[in-house]
């Protein structure tokens, strides 16, 4: 976060942009230069990226909501034991990440991450 807020204020970014940056974007690279570009509608910018991320997700994964989602629904973290189809395909659609060596399974964006938690929120009974 320091680095990411750092980066922010040499562009001009508030403490609220700052802000509002890391909770949808975090610290990813193309997202912050996204960011960047779009400050003048940050807030507009970013719940759009987050509508479309929830779209791309729902459509990869062709409607199927998978129960590891909730597993993030309090955590941004989970560890695993084997690799489930459900697990796999979240990887292949570039929602997750897997950390074999550490046995742990996180999402590969903050983006990412809020799109899980809104999925279960809207689509499941949570």
């Amino acid at each position: 976060m320091i680095s990411t807020a750092r980066l922010l204020r040499k562009h001009g970014f508030s403490n609220d942009e700052i802000e509002i940056t890391w909770y949808y974007l975090g610290g990813k690279p193309v997202y912050l230069i996204e960011a960047i570009k779009n400050r003048s509608n940050l807030r507009q910018f970013c719940e759009r990226l987050l509508r479309m991320r929830i779209r791309q997700i729902l459509e990869a994964l062709e409607g199927k909501i998978p129960k590891l989602f909730k597993l993030f629904k309090d955590r941004n973290v989970i560890e695993y034991d084997t690799l489930t189809d459900e697990l796999k395909l979240c990887v292949r659609e570039n929602i997750v990440f897997v950390d074999p060596v550490n046995g742990i399974v996180k999402p590969q964006s903050q983006i990412d991450l809020l799109a899980m938690r809104s999925i279960i929120n809207k689509y499941t009974d949570g």
